[in-house]
């Protein structure tokens, strides 16, 4: 996660994109607050920052579709699934960070 920076407080609860590095398109994002869960939609190519810093990885951008609660902390997690090997697929929800609303 670039935008918000995990641990980021006092973001903005009308925030509209979040950035991500490294990941392709997916629908498996998702924002949890408590008993809250908000989807994102499909990653979308977001265009890497000029000039590009070193190392720099693709960044991927998903709309937030609601405005989120003030005051609130989020955590985004990212769930895949690993297949086409001999095993059973993998499936797997890495917490990618969080950020709390102003």
């Amino acid at each position: 996660m670039v935008y918000p920076a995990p641990g980021a407080t006092g973001v903005p609860d009308n925030l509209s994109d979040i950035v991500f590095a490294g990941f392709g398109p997916t629908s498996g994002i998702k924002l949890i607050a408590g008993a809250q869960t908000i989807a994102l939609g499909t990653l979308e190519p977001a265009p890497t920052p000029t000039p590009t810093p070193e190392g720099a990885l693709p960044q991927s951008i998903a709309a937030v579709p609601t405005p989120l609660s003030a005051g609130t902390t989020y955590t985004v997690e990212y769930t895949y699934t690993i297949g086409g090997s001999d095993c059973a697929p993998f499936t797997s929800t890495p917490t990618l960070g969080s950020f709390t609303t102003q």
